[in-house]
């Protein structure tokens, strides 16, 4: 295996990423630096609002989306979910993560796993929604799982 060094390349508004302002680059020991002062960032403020929970992910049903199992999802309960988005639903007393899409008038909550298959919201169901999902977090090389 061959070693690549890490070299030193901008991340910011000019490579189309997001940053809230701030400029991230990584730096020639391969971490990454804030503003070149090496100050931190409040993942909370930058990730959530005060209308935010965070609820555990159970089950591959949702991986493409990027949800894996025994990670975890950052729900915004003051969004109003459009159809295709990644949201949080109680049904009947549970919480599960699903996607919402609609077909001749009918609501059905999808999962990305094909084999996994669709629910249909009836009238008769107990259904909620939590908030719609804005962030997952994934453990990497992690031995305690």
């Amino acid at each position: 295996m061959r070693w690549i060094a890490p070299t030193h390349q901008p991340y910011g508004p000019q490579s189309g990423h997001k940053t809230n302002g701030r400029k991230i680059e990584l730096a020639s020991d391969g971490t990454l630096q804030w503003n070149r002062d090496q100050s931190s960032i409040d993942l909370h403020r930058f990730l959530t609002n005060e209308n935010c929970v965070i609820v555990p992910v159970v089950g591959n049903y949702m991986r493409p989306s990027g949800l894996l199992p025994n990670g975890w999802a950052i729900v915004d309960k003051s969004r109003k979910p459009k159809l295709g988005e990644v949201v949080a639903i109680q049904v009947d007393g549970g919480l599960i993560i699903r996607k919402v899409r609609k077909r001749n008038n009918d609501y059905y909550l999808m999962a990305d796993d094909p084999s996994e298959p669709p629910f249909k919201v009836s009238e008769y169901d107990e259904v909620h929604v939590f908030g719609v999902v804005t962030v997952a977090i994934n453990f990497i090389n992690r031995n305690d799982q």
